[in-house]
């Protein structure tokens, strides 16, 4: 994907989090930060929403479900 397309940044901060180069809760609030830009009202990235939300809460899980979402939405971004 291109710098200048409008999801560059997000789609950065994504493959980060696959790739485990950030899964800081810096990393995922600029996360959030791009998302509410982007894709608030988008019902296909409901679930990552979610996780996104959840990240970092006690008793929610962790990585595994977001590292899925991201997959996901990569995915989607890059279909």
């Amino acid at each position: 994907m291109p710098a200048d397309e409008p999801y560059h940044q997000f789609v950065q901060l994504l493959e980060a989090v696959v790739a485990r180069r950030n899964r800081s809760r810096e990393g995922v609030a600029a996360i959030k930060t791009e998302f509410a830009q982007h894709f608030d009202d988008d019902p296909r990235f409901v679930d990552l929403q979610y996780e996104l939300a959840m990240y970092g809460a006690d008793d929610h899980p962790g990585d595994v479900d977001l590292v899925k979402e991201c997959e996901w939405a990569l995915k989607l971004l890059k279909a």
